[in-house]
């Protein structure tokens, strides 16, 4: 299981587990293929997030195109945008196509909720993930979950 690092809501690092089949579907992101100048606390135009918007008006029913945009926007600090794309992901049913993916669509999200202030929302997104995690035998991205939900709750 690969991991990428992540700001947390509580200003501390925290190491947030990816999946094999999310790592596949999302490259890494080449911050400098874009610009990072900062403007009103966001990341000026990301041409990835752009070409996902235009996918997404063509074919609004594809989870996959949601949840991509989503974690670029979360990894250009456009918490509002990752939750409203999560949210999306999860009304779709992407757990119909990967039960792991999913659980990581729940961290992800909860993540954005705590970087956007809303503890309550960001610990209820956490506990569903910790949950999963822990029925898919994960018990080592359950407790990295459950140490996101204890740094929340303090």
């Amino acid at each position: 299981m690969s991991v990428f690092l992540v700001r947390a809501y509580v200003g501390t690092a925290l190491i947030l587990p990816a999946v094999a089949t999310a790592a596949a579907a999302q490259p890494a992101p080449v911050v400098s293929s874009y610009p990072t100048e900062n403007r009103g606390g966001l990341v000026a135009s990301n041409p990835r997030i752009d070409i996902l918007t235009q996918a997404i008006e063509q074919h609004p029913g594809n989870a996959a195109l949601y949840n991509s945009r989503g974690w670029y926007s979360f990894l250009d600090g456009d918490y509002t945008q990752t939750v409203s794309d999560y949210n999306q992901v999860i009304a779709l049913g992407i757990e119909t196509i990967d039960p792991v993916y999913h659980t990581s669509v729940y961290y992800v999200r909860g993540l954005a909720y705590g970087e956007l202030g809303d503890t309550e929302l960001a610990i209820e997104s956490l506990q569903i993930a910790e949950e999963m995690y822990r029925a898919q035998g994960d018990t080592a991205s359950a407790q990295e979950v459950a140490a996101a939900i204890d740094k929340l709750g303090k």
